[in-house]
């Protein structure tokens, strides 16, 4: 039965063991403590307690037991999680249990499909694989860690050995069909990379031609499936996840080499998406695991092309930790990590630039690394070298007459395609001290600009995004303030209110308020002012309503006692106001999801039936706890 399952892999995975492979646990008494996965923080207020198998943080109120934990880690289902654990424990699922996800016939035909692959690997007729791993460098241990395989160059071999599960394999895309309804292989005559997702299950197949071969594909990816969506899946994650954690940051690259290669030399938290550009669902993955993103591609054209559509989607998604680290022209990751020593790689990995600087710099003046960087450099030298002219600390060894019309123009054609007002704020007035320019002039011809290249557009009637404070008439793009849950429009008016007041607050919370939306509409337009603020560094005098420049209806947020305070209380209130914000946030998102659980026990059969109500009943528990921990915090 299934809760017989359930209780079998609980008590094969100690509770502390598997969270501590995600967050450092110091034994305290009976229970152990350590910083929160789920939230930043830097005291501990994480608990895990192994006698009641349960796990509790009292900054963010997560909670649960050790499948809870699994689901909320790795945003997987109930099912998932358990099977992530099981696979962790070294446990099958019983057959009385399978069947529930139409999908595990598709991720069991994959596993045996890579079992078949590396066995030909290992067989005598895997020596032409061999022999390539061996020249580019590949060890035994890499090759098992990342279950590397092979295929022959037959035409039906793995339809042969798939005879059982051809359905599923024509399904996944392993075999295809001709014009006459011939079944045939996909992958011939490569060598095999097998691709997990998140939750460590075998989704998809990579292959690599091996010397020799003529064709025309390079590298050939299964096609989407049912279990296979290359734009949100990382190859190495399921490897990486562990290190990411550690180090507190993902390191990408381009290929499947590449991340073999860099794993080798010690770099293991390293991914990298499947033939494609990195994704917002690649960094949103990504950002479950570590703060900082990483990119490292390779140093020809469109290596640099890559790293600068990285540093675009990163900007735009509001990550304030990413970096790009550019490689001389000729060089590739994989090749590095053949060559360098430790050392070299630390230098290397040090001389990373914020997205921002790179594209800023690349906007104004493209190409100006390729341009000035002296001849004969080491990887790590040019590394370095481009980190500081990107970071503004060269500017010296800019020619003397560079066209400031020219850049001007191009840094407005690239800020007009910004989505985020805050962003398109950051980059022109960066743009305008590289040169030598006043930043509220550089910002009005920007929003004249801008407003006429919309109304030149069909149906150019839109209004143009705003180079400067958001003026007071103008509406959100959040709904009105009737539609938002009342509770919530109070917290959130709350929050910024707070904020108002302590700008050294906000200014200390800008982690943890990074990419916050705001529902209700006022709210939000006053949060968005005070991010631009933030985002450039111009702090605001505490209470200070008429330098802030705020909309006039703002005024109804600081009315009454509101004005009369304590400022030696504000940073507290401040901490406060955004803890019952989450927490708010945290009541809603639970009760919807018990509302989803109770719409599926309708339609759900016996099995799942039980599945739901034990995990309706651990939400319930959940959600209680957090309506109690509001009602003891009182009003703000």
């Amino acid at each position: 039965m299934a809760a017989d399952f359930k209780e079998q892999v609980l008590q094969a995975v100690p509770i502390e063991s598997y969270i501590g492979r995600y967050t450092a646990l110091r034994k305290a008494g009976k229970t152990y403590k350590g910083l929160c996965p789920f939230h930043k923080e830097k005291t501990p207020s994480f608990t895990v307690n192994p006698e009641r198998g349960l796990f509790h943080c009292f900054g963010c109120g997560k909670g649960g037991d050790l499948i809870a934990f699994a689901m909320e880690m790795d945003r997987s289902t109930f099912p998932e999680a358990l099977d992530t654990l099981a696979r962790f424990a070294g446990i099958e699922r019983p057959k009385s249990t399978q069947g529930n996800d139409p999908r595990e016939r598709l991720f069991a035909t994959n596993r045996t499909a890579s079992k078949c692959f590396t066995d030909f690997l290992q067989s005598d007729q895997g020596v032409e694989a061999r022999r390539y791993m061996s020249e580019r460098g590949i060890g035994a241990e890499m090759a098992a860690r990342y279950e590397l395989g092979a295929s022959p160059r037959q035409w039906d071999w793995l339809s042969q050995m798939l005879v059982e599960r051809r359905d599923e394999a024509l399904e996944l895309g392993l075999l295809r069909r001709n014009e006459r309804g011939d079944v045939y292989d996909f992958f011939r005559g490569r060598l095999m990379f097998p691709i997990h997702d998140a939750a460590g299950r075998l989704a998809a197949f990579g292959g690599r031609i091996l010397p020799g071969d003529e064709s025309p594909a390079k590298y050939v990816n299964s096609p989407e499936s049912p279990v296979f969506h290359k734009g949100r899946t990382l190859y190495g994650l399921h490897q990486a996840a562990a290190a990411i954690r550690t180090r507190g940051e993902c390191l990408f690259v381009e290929g499947y080499l590449d991340v073999i290669g860099l794993a080798q030399a010690g770099l293991g938290y390293v991914v990298a998406p499947l033939g494609t550009a990195v994704t917002a669902e690649h960094l949103a993955l990504a950002a479950r695991y570590a703060q900082r993103q990483i990119a490292i591609f390779d140093g020809d054209r469109a290596g640099r092309s890559a790293a600068l559509r990285f540093a675009r989607l990163a900007l735009g998604a509001g990550y304030t930790e990413a970096f790009a680290i550019l490689l001389p022209p000729g060089k590739d990751p994989f090749d590095l990590s053949q060559q360098l020593r430790p050392a070299d790689w630390d230098q290397l990995l040090a001389a990373r630039v914020r997205v921002d600087a790179l594209l800023l710099l690349e906007w104004l003046f493209p190409d100006l690394a390729a341009t000035l960087a002296p001849e004969n450099l080491t990887p790590p030298e040019y590394a370095a070298f481009v980190a500081e002219l990107y970071a503004g600390q060269r500017l010296d060894l800019l020619p003397a007459g560079l066209e400031r019309r020219s850049a001007l123009d191009r840094l407005f054609r690239s800020a007009a395609e910004l989505e985020r007002e805050s962003d398109r704020l950051l980059m022109l007035d960066a743009g305008a001290r590289l040169l030598t320019l006043d930043g509220s002039e550089v910002r009005r011809e920007f929003g004249a600009q801008h407003a006429a290249s919309l109304r030149s557009r069909p149906g150019g009637n839109s209004v143009a995004p705003s180079a400067g404070p958001a003026p007071a008439a103008e509406e959100g793009s959040r709904p009105a303030a009737a539609s938002v849950d009342p509770a919530m429009s109070r917290v959130e008016r709350a929050l910024v209110a707070e904020l108002v007041w302590a700008p050294a607050a906000a200014a200390e919370l800008s982690a943890e308020l990074k990419g916050l939306e705001l529902e209700d509409s006022l709210a939000e337009r006053v949060w968005r002012h005070l991010e631009m603020r933030l985002l450039t560094g111009q702090l605001w005098p505490a209470g200070d309503l008429r330098r802030l420049e705020l909309p006039a209806d703002a005024l109804a947020l600081f009315s009454g006692e509101g004005m009369q305070r304590d400022s030696k209380s504000e940073p507290d209130r401040a901490v406060a106001a955004l803890r019952e914000l989450l927490r708010h946030r945290s009541i809603l998102a639970l009760k919807k999801n018990v509302g989803e659980l109770d719409r599926r026990y309708i339609v759900a059969d016996l099995v799942e039936r039980a599945q739901i109500m034990e995990e309706r009943n651990r939400l319930l528990k959940e959600l209680k706890a957090l309506e109690f921990g509001r009602r003891s915090v009182g009003p703000l």
